[in-house]
């Protein structure tokens, strides 16, 4: 698999304005695993390569290239266009999307400032994940999915360096992210407030 640092360095971004996007606001915190993490972990369990909240308050288009990462997308509010493999979906405030991104994904802006929260995780470990969410390219409410900012919001509360234990709590929360979105996907109506923990 390869790094995010790959994904990042082969950004294509175009720019509809004289204006650079910093690359980190796409990229806003990278994490990185204490050397007490051992290295089979990543193969096993979910984790978390780089993610955090950010705005961008300038016209922009991007496009990532083709990478084994999951991109989580959440808007606050504003808005952007997510186009995969000629699909489209509008990402508008209260919206988010967990997608694979083993295809060209482009990013161009909607409505500014668009104030989101961006993950890429690594679930090389669980390709059923890929399997379902895969089939189902749409953008999910969090009023109807009331469990997805509780379970999101863990993720912003980790430090820089992973620990053994914030590796393993990770996972927890990611799984129970991916829970909600598979469910989501699958078409039912409403989420429940809380999956269970045994889930």
């Amino acid at each position: 698999m390869e790094n995010i640092q790959y994904v990042a360095k082969n950004l294509q971004i175009t720019k509809i304005v004289k204006q650079d996007i910093d690359m980190s606001l796409l990229f806003p915190h990278y994490f990185r695993m204490a050397s007490s993490v051992l290295p089979d972990y990543k193969k096993q369990f979910l984790s978390i390569c780089c993610g955090g909240s950010s705005i961008i308050s300038s016209p922009f288009s991007v496009s990532y290239p083709r990478n084994s990462f999951f991109l989580l997308l959440y808007t606050k509010s504003g808005g952007v266009r997510l186009t995969i493999d000629g699909g489209t979906l509008s990402l508008t405030a209260g919206s988010f999307v967990m997608l694979p991104m083993d295809y060209t994904v482009h990013l161009q802006s909607l409505v500014l400032p668009w104030v989101y929260e961006i993950y890429y995780i690594d679930a090389s470990a669980f390709p059923s994940y890929k399997e379902i969410l895969s089939k189902h390219f749409s953008a999910f409410s969090i009023d109807d999915c009331p469990s997805f900012l509780p379970a999101v919001s863990m993720l912003k509360s980790y430090p820089s360096t992973i620990s053994s234990s914030d590796f393993f709590s990770i996972h927890a929360s990611l799984t129970e992210v991916f829970s909600i979105c598979c469910i989501a996907s699958l078409g039912n109506d409403k989420i429940p407030a809380k999956i269970p923990s045994y889930l």
